[in-house]
């Protein structure tokens, strides 16, 4: 039996992964035993903004998957080696025209003035 999904219960979803992934960077950073801690820390929060920003999109209903782009391939959403769909990395998700932190954004031009 197919399982009805909600935009609500994906974005819920999203947002609790990004949650996850920012405390648990911040956890890697903050412990004293690793070494590795600032990469570590990097990829963490690309993850965590990347979710969250998939989630701001999900409540938007903007579609960030990606196009398919080869014409030998069927289907309209580009798709991984393994069939699942791919989805809006991080800089995509930033460079969106409805990407919410573009409204906060301000060239360094105006702040000068």
């Amino acid at each position: 039996m197919a399982r009805n999904r909600s935009v609500y219960s994906i974005r819920r979803s999203l947002l609790a992964k990004s949650r996850e992934a920012a405390l648990t960077a911040v956890q890697t950073y903050n412990n004293p035993l690793i070494r590795f801690k600032s990469e570590t820390y990097v990829v963490l929060m690309t993850i965590a903004w990347t979710f969250l920003l998939h989630a701001y999109y999900r409540s938007e209903k903007v579609d960030y998957r990606h196009l398919n782009t080869d014409p030998s391939q069927r289907g309209k959403y580009a798709r991984m080696p393994g069939g699942g769909y791919k989805w809006w990395e991080l800089s995509t998700c930033l460079k969106a025209a409805t990407c919410p932190l573009a409204r906060i954004h301000r060239p360094i031009e105006l702040e000068r003035r």
